[in-house]
C-alpha cells in the first residue's frame, strides 16, 4: 500500500524562488490587465518559461482496490518531466447506527409451541461507541489535513512561476444542487466531510496560476465532473466561479490565468455519471495533453481529445486569448 502522499521528481521548492537570469535583463512590461509584475520582462515569448512543471494529483480512488486509479498517471507525468505531489488519502467510514432484527423472547404468551424458532421478532438499534467515532472521525481530519497542507505547498510553487501547472482529482463527485460545495464536490464515497468543494479548490489554484504560468492544466475524473470545466471557464472569463444558473458565454481575455493555454478537461459531463471504464479510456488521452514544443511544455486540447472527453474548456492565455472551448456544462 501506498503512502497517503508521495513526490516524484523534484518537485519546485515551494520557499524557494526558482534561479533567474538578470543578465541584460530587457525593462518591465504590463500585463494585460494594466500591472506590471517585477518578474515579467519584455519578450515575445512566455516569461516562465524554462522554470519547469509542477503537479498536484488528488486521488481518493487510490486506497480502494477495486476503483480505477491515477497511480499510472503519476508516473507518466513525472517520466515526462513533470516532478509530482501524488496525495492518496485513506478516509474510514464514520461508524452509524444501524437497526437488527432479533427474536423476542419478553412476552411467553406470544411465544409458539415450537419454541424459540418460531418466536416473533423486533427490531434493535444499535449505537457505535463515541470512541469508534471520534477515533474515525480524527483519522479523516488527518487525512483531510495532508490534502489541505499539499495542496497549498503546491499553489506556493506555481505562485513563484513555473511553465505549467496541473492539477488533478480523482473520486466521487456530485453536482453543485446535490451535496453542496460550490460547483459541487469530489471526493470518497458516502463518507461525509471528507469531500473538496470544486469551487473553493479551483479558485484557490486560479489564484497562485495567475499571470505565474505558461500554461495551466486541470482535469476531473469523476461523477459529474463536468462542474469543473465551467469553473475554470468562469474563474477565466469572470473572476469567480459562481456555477449557478446557465452557462454563460462571457470571454474576458485579460482574466486569463495562463501566458498561453488554459485547459480543463473531465471524464463526464456536469450531469452524467462517470464509471471506470470511462476513467481507464481516459487516462491515455490526459498524459497525451501535456506535450513538449521547442523544449517547454504546453497544455493543449487537441481536435481528437476534444471529441474523447465528454466535457471540456480551453482558451489560448492572455497573450493569444482566441479560439475558446466549451463543452459539456
Amino acid at each position: 500500500m501506498l503512502p497517503p502522499t508521495q513526490t516524484r521528481g523534484d518537485p519546485v521548492p515551494p520557499t524557494t524562488p526558482p534561479p533567474t537570469n538578470t543578465t541584460n535583463a530587457p525593462p518591465t512590461m504590463p500585463s494585460p490587465d494594466g500591472k506590471t509584475p517585477s518578474h515579467q520582462v519584455a519578450s515575445d515569448d512566455c516569461p516562465q518559461r524554462g522554470k519547469g512543471c509542477i503537479a498536484l494529483i488528488i486521488d481518493y480512488s487510490k486506497q480502494i482496490w477495486f476503483e480505477a486509479d491515477f497511480g499510472g498517471v503519476n508516473d507518466d507525468i513525472g517520466k515526462a518531466g513533470c516532478p509530482t505531489m501524488y496525495v492518496t488519502p485513506e478516509l474510514k467510514p464514520i461508524p452509524k447506527p444501524y437497526v437488527i432484527e432479533v427474536f423476542d423472547y419478553s412476552d411467553p404468551q406470544k411465544l409458539s409451541p415450537g419454541g424459540g424458532f418460531y418466536a416473533p421478532k423486533k427490531k434493535v438499534t444499535v449505537v457505535p461507541s463515541r470512541a469508534a467515532v471520534a477515533e474515525a472521525t480524527q483519522h479523516n481530519e488527518g487525512q483531510a489535513k495532508q490534502i489541505a497542507v499539499a495542496t497549498e505547498a503546491h499553489r506556493a510553487g506555481v505562485r513563484q512561476g513555473v511553465e505549467m501547472a496541473i492539477e488533478l482529482i480523482k473520486g466521487h463527485g456530485a453536482g453543485y444542487n446535490e451535496q453542496g460545495g460550490t460547483c459541487g464536490v469530489v471526493g470518497p464515497a458516502e463518507i461525509p466531510g471528507a469531500d473538496i468543494s470544486r469551487g473553493t479548490f479551483h479558485a484557490g489554484n486560479y489564484a497562485a496560476a495567475n499571470r505565474n504560468v505558461c500554461s495551466w492544466l486541470v482535469g476531473d475524473f469523476s461523477c459529474s465532473a463536468g462542474w469543473t470545466p465551467r469553473a475554470i471557464d468562469e474563474l477565466n472569463n469572470t473572476g469567480a466561479a459562481a456555477c449557478t444558473g446557465r452557462a454563460g458565454k462571457t470571454i474576458n481575455c485579460g482574466l486569463h490565468a495562463a501566458y498561453e493555454s488554459d485547459v480543463s478537461v473531465a471524464a463526464s459531463t456536469a450531469d452524467e455519471s462517470c464509471s471506470n471504464l470511462d476513467v481507464v479510456r481516459l487516462r491515455g488521452d490526459l498524459v497525451k495533453m501535456i506535450q513538449r514544443a521547442g523544449g517547454g511544455f504546453e497544455a493543449k486540447l487537441l481536435p481528437g481529445m476534444r471529441t474523447s472527453f465528454p466535457s471540456h474548456y480551453s482558451d489560448r492565455g492572455w497573450k493569444y486569448c482566441q479560439p475558446h472551448t466549451r463543452n459539456g456544462y
